[in-house]
């Protein structure tokens, strides 16, 4: 690794090398924790074969972007300036952190960092006060009034990465939202923090290799209710409650799960199809004693295969969220309780009733991101074309 040069780093040639390195070790490699370890056994054995996948369909990046921490322009600026063509786009991020916001307009655009504890995209905003400062009266408002349905759109800014588009990845990186870490007296500081926030007219969106970090609620917030999209591996989330909450069908694999309150990890949204489904497989779940591991408010449907749980977990089911004393938050649950798992583990061997396999071996080896996806989106195609792209 001593003989990269500074052009290997802005080519991306070593996270390449890196990552089929990663790959061809993940079976034996174990999952860090910085909450708790354990010698359980659990098989993280990656599940894909992007590398002979990636030649079914042309795939070329056309317009390429290097920005550094000490570039004169930040990479709103870069890309902003990216062609408005039909044309794959890549902007390579040095090493460092970068003390930005991201509003992401343009399709098939992808940044790629120098690492996921190299490359930090650091903002600090809350939502609630976000909203607040954008409302003509300043007066204080109710936190139960936070928008919904179209209203949702008001959230444009509310993240530090915020995205608009779809087609987008993002490769190498931690992106933190640290408001909570910047205003220690602010008594809301746990409130919503957007570490990623997609919107209405984004889906395909794909991270790999990336962190998303808060210190607070909602940290991976992609809200395409209608074709949502979302694929996510190896990647590290943390959050204080349903800080993986997709509205629409997310796959996340080979992911660490950090939940920082003795509340729920994922949350789902999927009541426009019953065929919208959220996907967790072959990842870590760890956390404070007695965190949960999902809910919903919406109609969700989950899928919990080949994880592995801290014994800090609750022993309480994912739930559907309701209000008795304010019935008209209350939302219809038209489908009914739908959650599968298969081949979970808890440490120490506890036992959860409800976390029993209850779908069957055949059923679950079938559970892929295609057969997610139902077909329409091939992400561990498309990230294996991108990652051999950097050799060119």
């Amino acid at each position: 690794l001593c003989i990269f040069s500074q052009s290997w780093w802005r080519t991306g040639l070593h996270r390449t090398l890196l990552t089929m390195l990663a790959i061809a070790l993940a079976s034996i490699a174990p999952v860090s924790s910085a909450v708790q370890t354990s010698t359980a056994p659990v098989s993280f054995a990656v599940q894909t074969s992007i590398a002979s996948q990636s030649s079914q369909v042309p795939f070329s990046i056309k317009h390429r972007r290097y920005v550094s921490v000490a570039s004169t322009e930040s990479i709103q600026t870069v890309l902003d300036s990216l062609p408005n063509d039909d044309n794959w786009a890549l902007i390579t991020l040095g090493p460092g952190v970068f003390q930005q916001q991201l509003f992401i307009r343009r399709g098939k655009t992808i940044l790629s960092g120098s690492g996921k504890e190299q490359t930090v995209l650091r903002f600090g905003i809350l939502r609630e006060h976000f909203l607040k400062s954008k409302q003509a009266d300043k007066s204080e408002t109710n936190s139960a009034a936070l928008p919904r349905g179209d209203a949702l759109e008001q959230d444009w800014g509310a993240a530090v990465v915020n995205i608009a588009a779809s087609d987008i990845v993002l490769l190498d990186m931690t992106v933190q939202n640290s408001y909570a870490i910047e205003h220690p007296t602010d008594p809301k500081r746990f409130g919503h923090q957007f570490a990623i926030r997609g919107f209405q007219s984004a889906t395909r969106i794909l991270t790999d290799h990336v962190n998303f970090v808060t210190n607070g609620a909602d940290t991976v917030s992609l809200w395409n209710k209608t074709n949502g999209m979302y694929y996510h591996a190896n990647g590290r989330f943390t959050g204080r409650v349903d800080l993986m909450c997709p509205r629409g069908t997310a796959y996340i694999t080979h992911s660490e799960f950090v939940t920082l309150q003795a509340v729920a990890t994922l949350w789902h949204d999927g009541e426009r199809s019953p065929d919208h489904k959220i996907v967790v497989s072959h990842s870590r779940f760890l956390g404070v004693n007695g965190f949960e591991l999902g809910r919903h408010h919406y109609d969700g449907q989950f899928y919990l295969l080949h994880n592995r749980f801290s014994q800090a977990m609750s022993d309480t089911p994912i739930y559907r969220r309701t209000y008795p004393k304010e019935p008209w938050r209350d939302q219809p649950n038209r489908y009914g309780a739908r959650y599968y798992f298969f081949g979970n583990h808890v440490d120490s061997g506890k036992q959860y009733q409800w976390l029993r396999d209850n779908i069957d071996a055949e059923h679950a080896h079938n559970i892929t991101a295609d057969w997610t996806f139902q077909g329409a989106w091939q992400p561990e195609v498309l990230l294996g074309q991108i990652r051999q792209s950097f050799l060119l």
